[in-house]
């Protein structure tokens, strides 16, 4: 389920850019059908390597990039929201509001920093 979370996160990110970007478009953009896609990333269908190789070309990734995709993991997309909701973010407070332990938490941010999804500015984390 790695590389569909990346891909729901990659959705999220262009949906956030443009609140009318629809999965259709979506899936337009990777050129593939919709309900596969909606499939994928609803866990119903089983995304195969081939099928990640093939959507990682459509979105212009390396085979780093698709190696740090394939790490990515559902928790982070719940962590990334949680981290926009929050003001000062602690790990203390994401833990809570999440409802798991600090050690997943920092486990989870520091893939994510690894991933270069998240950076550190100060004491607090940035989206990049």
């Amino acid at each position: 389920m790695a590389f569909e979370a990346f891909l729901a996160h990659e959705f999220a990110t262009r949906r956030g850019r443009n609140a009318r970007y629809s999965l259709r478009s979506f899936a337009r953009d990777l050129r593939c059908d919709h309900a596969s896609l909606s499939q994928w990333l609803r866990g119903k269908r089983k995304l195969t390597p081939a099928g990640e190789t093939r959507l990682a070309r459509a979105l212009k990734l390396d085979r780093a990039a698709l190696a740090r995709a394939r790490a990515f993991e559902t928790f982070d997309l719940a962590l990334v929201a949680a981290l926009d909701g929050l003001k000062r973010p602690t790990t203390r407070t994401l833990a809570a509001r999440l409802g798991a332990t600090t050690d997943d938490v920092n486990i989870a941010l520091n893939r994510l920093m690894r991933l270069g999804l998240l950076r550190m500015e100060g004491t607090t984390w940035k989206r990049t």
